[in-house]
């Protein structure tokens, strides 16, 4: 094992982030900066692998709340869904 590898698993062991070494963010691997950045470069790896533009707005609970109400308010049935 390298000695990258070995401070990384002992950074991680003591609660701190493996790229930094500083405080990890409660209930996760990385800190509150290098989560981020995972969060950010996985959300567009994944949308890369499905087509999806980069620059697409995020969807959120409230958009999708918002859909279903507009659908309800003009009496269109929603898809079924496939099973």
């Amino acid at each position: 094992m390298t000695r990258q590898r070995e401070w990384q698993k002992k950074k991680r062991a003591q609660g701190l982030c493996p790229i930094c070494g500083q405080k990890s963010k409660e209930g996760h691997i990385y800190c509150i900066n290098h989560h981020e950045m995972r969060k950010v470069y996985t959300r567009n790896l994944n949308r890369k692998k499905k087509g999806i533009p980069l620059d697409a707005p995020l969807r959120t609970r409230a958009s999708k709340n918002i859909a279903n109400k507009s659908i309800q308010a003009t009496g269109d049935k929603a898809a079924k869904p496939l099973i």
